[in-house]
């Protein structure tokens, strides 16, 4: 069980029996980040960093995703044993991604000038929220039926302008 607090992650391994603090040094983060997280059935807690991605499956040994050293990682989502997750990162296209194992790869959707602030996987289809960079936050909504290799925004009429966040 793992829970994501403003100080760090708070983790139990024996199904709430007992809990640890992971502390957001020990994760790779400080200040006022609060990293995007997931967990996988294997165990390992899948943490989005400012500067990339990391797991862990004990609490103690944190591991680095280097395709993705030095990317926002915005959002994580996990999709059975896979991790899917996004890289909204200044200065590049937004991108999709899906890790298994200590490895990661591109799925190929790329959003120029667009920061995915979320996104939800299940099989084949995922959802993604994003805002323009640089203009006035109003709502958009993509997907993708081809397990992210590419997205087509979605128009609904929203009630409302601002961000979304998919849950």
């Amino acid at each position: 069980v793992f829970l994501r607090a403003t100080f760090g992650v708070v983790a139990s391994f024996d199904g709430g029996g007992s809990w640890r603090w992971l502390c957001e040094d020990a994760i790779g983060f400080s200040g006022t980040w609060d990293p995007p997280v997931a967990a996988t059935p294997d165990g390992k807690l899948w943490m989005g960093l400012e500067h990339g991605l990391a797991w862990t499956s004990d609490g103690c040994n944190v591991h680095a995703i280097r395709q993705v050293a030095g990317e926002l990682v915005s959002d994580v989502a996990a999709d059975g044993d896979a991790l899917v997750f996004a890289t909204s990162t200044a200065g590049k296209p937004a991108a999709l991604w899906r890790a298994t194992g200590g490895a990661a790869q591109k799925t190929g959707a790329t959003l120029d000038g667009f920061y995915i602030d979320t996104l939800d996987a299940s099989g084949a289809r995922l959802y993604a929220t994003g805002v323009h960079v640089g203009q006035k936050t109003s709502p958009h909504l993509f997907r993708s039926d081809d397990r992210g290799a590419t997205l087509h925004e979605l128009h609904p009429t929203w009630p409302t302008q601002g961000r979304l966040y998919l849950a």
